[in-house]
């Protein structure tokens, strides 16, 4: 079966990749960075709850994505 994210999916999810690609590691406290709390790792976060969200949509599961070609949309499982 062949997954194709909408248009409006991909940029989104595009978007959201790019943004946690450039976010910085930095934690407004020690307790903030000791939790995981720092803005990098809430942006992979909100990466990954896309996913989770489009894996709903679409009908297929998140952990077992290998990737997406970035052009098509298509999700590679």
């Amino acid at each position: 079966m062949t997954i194709i994210l909408e248009q409006d999916d991909l940029k989104e999810l595009l978007r959201l990749n790019d943004e946690a690609s450039n976010t910085p590691v930095i934690a407004l406290s020690l307790a903030d960075g000791l939790a995981g709390r720092d803005f990098a790792s809430l942006a992979w976060n909100r990466v990954r709850d896309k996913w989770e969200e489009f894996g709903k949509k679409y009908d297929f599961d998140p952990t077992k994505v290998k990737g997406i070609k970035r052009d098509t949309g298509e999700v590679l499982v």
